[in-house]
């Protein structure tokens, strides 16, 4: 049975398991990554120093451990070759059943990353150095969010479609709402969202010389209507911005919107790249953090 983190054990010898708390960090940090600190920077010898923090971990599909980082510097060898080599930093999380301990270490490899590990660094090392100085990090750091903080996006679409439309109805930014991978983007809570959208259109061709009409996007959450607009448009490729609220109150969501012709000019389009760089109708959807009202 589980039992509450920080209870003392009872008289059977029940008390908090490494599963209990596995749970309990998996419940906080839905996302693994850095937690703070760890950054890595190159020195005028062959090492890296790796700064102090703590990253979160995968566990398993809903846990999660935390692993402290040790200030540390981290030998690598000299690159006396002709080609460019690729130094890897990372922190493993070591196991008595796999390793012989438990301990957390910090380490490099040119290869792959090994299991249970977080990549911190992996620095491009230029043939014939002699120093780390002159690595180049190419890492895609990935930071963790706690279940109470915002996630930042979680959908975004951009329609690039430039062909012109006339009468028809448009559905566009079929999305999940994503909130981290581990958990195949349930929502941890309900969610505070706000909803922005770019409508960058005007008339199609041939509607005379100054032909204006309008569309009306509807947007769409789990498949019910929660916003329109009807959008004026005319000759000139004008942006126009939206922005509205939402409150998200179940696990998985979808969303989607629909535009379509409303009034005056028969045809228009979405006017997306070419030499002005039209940036086209996008939707982006931000999470503003737990929802409380």
């Amino acid at each position: 049975m589980a039992t509450g983190f920080g209870l003392d054990i009872d008289q059977n010898g029940n008390g908090t398991a490494p599963d209990d708390i596995q749970r309990i960090i998996g419940a906080n940090w839905r996302v693994a990554g850095i937690l703070s600190g760890c950054a890595v920077e190159t020195t005028s010898t062959m090492q890296y120093h790796v700064f102090a923090g703590a990253v979160v971990m995968n566990w398993g599909m809903d846990q999660k451990v935390l692993v402290p980082v040790e200030e540390t510097r981290i030998p690598v060898d000299p690159n006396p070759g002709t080609t460019s080599r690729r130094d890897k930093i990372y922190v493993q999380q070591r196991t008595t059943e796999a390793d012989g301990d438990n301990l957390a270490v910090v380490a490099s490899t040119p290869g792959a990353l090994p299991a249970r590990s977080i990549l911190l660094a992996d620095y491009e090392v230029p043939a014939n150095s002699t120093s780390t100085s002159g690595a180049i990090d190419r890492a895609n750091r990935v930071y963790t969010r706690s279940v109470g903080g915002q996630y930042g996006q979680v959908a975004k679409f951009i329609d690039t479609d430039s062909s012109v439309h006339g009468k028809e109805l448009i559905k566009r930014g079929q999305q999940q709402l994503w909130f981290g991978a581990m958990w195949n983007g349930v929502a941890p809570t309900d969610r505070d969202l706000m909803i922005h959208f770019n409508s960058c259109i005007s008339a199609g061709p041939n509607q005379g010389a100054d032909p204006e009409g309008s569309v009306i996007y509807k947007f769409y959450l789990n498949d019910a209507l929660v916003y329109s607009v009807e959008r004026v448009f005319n000759k000139y490729w004008e942006s126009k911005h939206y922005a509205f609220p939402v409150v998200i109150e179940q696990a998985n969501n979808t969303i989607h919107y629909t535009v379509q012709w409303s009034s005056g000019a028969s045809s228009w389009a979405v006017r997306y790249g070419g030499a002005n760089k039209a940036p086209g109708d996008q939707m982006v959807v931000v999470d503003n953090g737990v929802a409380n009202l």
